[in-house]
C-alpha cells in the first residue's frame, strides 16, 4: 500500500483490489477499480461497512468500464447493511460511477467535487488493481494531484 501524508490529509492507495479492516484507516472518500467484471473482494466489504460506522459522510467512486454495475452492487450492500443495523447510525452514503470520464475529470472531482478538498483531515482511500494499465495512470494522476 502506498500512503502519502499532506498536513493531515492522507492518500492511500492499495494495488492489491482489496483492503483488510483496518481502525486507524477511515476514508471520507473511496475510489474503487472497476475495468473488469470481477466482483469486490469480500475483506474490502468489511472494510467498507466499518467505515460506515465511524464516518458521517462517505463517498464511494467507481471508475471503469464495469463502474456501473460495480456503483449498483455497492447501492445494494449498503441497503442490506442498512437492513441489518436498524437501530444504528450509519455514514451518509454517496456512490457515483465514472465510466466515460476521463481520468483526470475523475481524480478531480473525487478530490474537490465531493466537497471533502477542503477538509484538513480528508483520507481518500483508491482500491486499484495493479495488473490494470488503467489503474497505474489512475494512481500516478493521485499521486501528482497530491503532491
Amino acid at each position: 500500500m502506498i500512503v502519502r501524508v499532506k498536513a493531515s490529509r492522507t492518500l492511500s492507495i492499495s494495488k492489491t483490489k482489496t483492503i483488510k479492516e483496518s481502525n486507524d484507516l477511515q476514508p471520507d472518500v473511496i475510489i474503487l477499480s472497476a475495468w473488469s467484471d470481477r466482483p469486490v473482494e469480500q475483506e474490502s466489504w468489511k472494510f467498507i461497512a466499518q467505515t460506515l460506522h465511524v464516518k458521517s459522510i462517505v463517498y464511494v467512486a467507481c471508475v471503469g468500464t464495469f463502474a456501473e454495475k460495480l456503483h449498483d452492487e455497492i447501492d445494494e450492500k449498503f441497503y442490506q447493511l442498512q437492513d441489518e443495523n436498524q437501530n444504528t447510525r450509519l455514514a451518509t452514503f454517496i456512490t457515483t460511477h465514472h465510466d466515460k470520464e476521463s481520468l483526470s475529470d475523475v481524480v478531480n472531482y473525487c478530490l474537490y467535487a465531493t466537497g471533502k478538498a477542503s477538509q484538513e483531515d480528508l483520507t481518500l482511500l483508491a482500491i486499484l488493481d495493479a495488473g490494470m494499465q488503467m489503474d497505474r495512470k489512475l494512481e500516478k494522476l493521485l499521486l501528482e494531484q497530491w503532491a
